[in-house]
């Protein structure tokens, strides 16, 4: 019952994010230039790739504490103490590039004030992800989310304000997403602090600090090759869209990238009990061997999130002109294909999450990290196959959207064939690709049917078209066997 409540309120949460990012997002870009939203995104991919590296650090945390919460209170402290370093030599290494020659090669000309105002959003949101993870591993989920959700409604309604009095910029709404996550980072801390008091005797028992990092080394290590070089390759791929093709184009990615996370954070809802899950039955090797029930679990949830995700991507890519003509941008063709090859990967997304979490739960670190560097490898090689192919593109934001398609794909066939190799998972990795390509191909049926039928109009003619378009495809996948309600019942059972 405990998950239920957990995965309701997660699941309340998610889709509130998920319409703030369908929404404020185009308010935001509408309110900026391609070229000054541009430069917020080549900033935000550069800072969020860097916090990763203390993401996966931190990450060995998790299996940990779900596996043994009695002992979480010294794996806390000694998370906060990395991350504090952490963001304190990153926030140093971008004071020293900025005032040393190579401030104009790295940072253009971006303001000084954008560059902290994104590092600070960055963090925030970073850390705020560790402080939930943290919270998800000890089950205190449904205690922690529906303050979160509160905390959303307040950054909502602050933006909402924003809106009416024509002060929503680009500013306004980082440092109101500062704020917001600043307090979910405390209240966060104070809540797990509590916890873990009440459930561990400090006073006989002394937190060993270089213990534990050898313990989060060993643990986390085998990520890191994997973590830095994908930072290497993404970094590089969009300072080379802000150097030959301009920040208006960077602009045009951003925008791409940040309305497709709206996929990777329905299906993220699950992650985490993913995570908890396996680790509360695998972590350590402790179980001898598989268990059908999680195992069903597992792919009744995957394959429920895939058709969400599908009908989430196949809406978008069919509505991408209303979209931008919404922003007041204007859309040319290789940024079209750029949108639908970024919506084609970020489906494969949901497979790489779900099995991720699995490998991470378990203990299986080194397949996660050879799967991770063979897809970034392999996703690098085809781009410049088609870079010597075709010498003379000069679009690199279609080359940039072709890799992210191939990493993945790749990285979701490896993913899914070490998770079914080491715990059981995708059961039949057939069918479930012949049910996801059905379910696709019905929802673009139903959906062509339903713009047709209603036409374009206002916003409530556009949520009628959602609503109808949704209940058609389902309807008619659940005739023919695509949908089943049994994976409904099994995932929330």
């Amino acid at each position: 019952m405990s998950l239920v409540k957990s995965y309701s309120v997660k699941l309340v949460k998610t889709a509130l994010n998920a319409v703030m990012a369908a929404f404020i997002w185009p308010f935001i870009a509408s309110s900026e230039t391609a070229a000054s939203y541009g430069d917020f995104g080549y900033l935000q991919n550069l800072y969020l790739r860097i916090f990763t590296v203390l993401e996966q650090f931190v990450a060995a945390l998790y299996p940990r504490v779900a596996s043994n919460k009695v002992r979480s209170y010294g794996d806390q402290i000694f998370s906060v103490i990395a991350s504090t370093i952490f963001s304190v030599v990153v926030l140093s290494c971008t004071f020293f590039l900025f005032s040393s020659s190579l401030s104009q090669k790295l940072f253009f000309d971006i303001s000084f004030r954008l560059i902290i105002l994104v590092f600070l959003f960055c963090y925030c949101q970073v850390q705020s992800k560790i402080i939930i993870g943290i919270a998800d591993s000890l089950g205190l989920t449904w205690k922690f989310e529906p303050v979160c959700i509160g905390f959303l409604l307040a950054l909502l309604s602050v933006v909402l304000y924003l809106l009416y009095s024509n002060n929503l910029n680009l500013e306004n709404f980082l440092t109101a997403s500062i704020i917001t996550n600043l307090s979910v980072i405390f209240y966060g801390i104070f809540l797990v602090r509590a916890f873990s008091l009440e459930k561990s005797n400090l006073s006989s028992k002394k937190i060993d600090l270089k213990k534990l990092f050898l313990i989060y080394l060993k643990y986390s290590g085998p990520i890191y090759f994997a973590t830095i070089f994908g930072i290497l390759l993404s970094v590089s791929e969009r300072y080379l869209v802000q150097a030959f093709n301009g920040p208006a184009a960077q602009g045009y990615l951003t925008f791409i990238l940040n309305i497709s996370l709206i996929i990777s954070m329905i299906s993220a809802v699950m992650t985490p009990f993913i995570l908890r899950t396996i680790a509360e039955n695998y972590f350590g090797n402790r179980a001898s061997s598989r268990q059908p029930h999680i195992i069903q679990w597992f792919d009744s949830s995957l394959i429920l999130f895939l058709q969400i995700s599908v009908f989430i991507s196949v809406w978008l890519a069919l509505n991408i002109d209303r979209i931008i003509e919404l922003i007041g941008w204007d859309l040319n063709e290789e940024f079209r294909v750029s949108f639908w090859l970024v919506l084609t990967g970020s489906t494969f997304r949901v497979v790489n999450q779900f099995c991720s979490s699995s490998l991470l739960g378990s203990g299986k670190v080194k397949d996660f990290a050879i799967c991770s560097v063979s897809a970034e490898a392999v996703s690098l090689i085809v781009v410049l196959v088609g870079l010597v192919l075709s010498p003379a593109a000069e679009n690199w934001v279609v080359f940039v959207a072709a890799r992210l398609v191939f990493n993945e794909l790749v990285s979701a066939c490896l993913l899914a064939g070490r998770a079914r190799r080491h715990l059981g998972f995708v059961t039949n990795p057939w069918m479930l690709v012949i049910r996801t390509l059905s379910f696709a191909g019905v929802v673009f049926l139903a959906i062509t049917f339903t713009k047709g039928f209603l036409g374009s109009g206002s916003v409530l003619i556009l949520l009628c078209e959602i609503f109808l378009s949704f209940s058609c495809a389902i309807i008619m996948c659940s005739l023919v066997g695509i949908c089943k309600f049994q994976d409904l019942k099994v995932m929330i059972r």
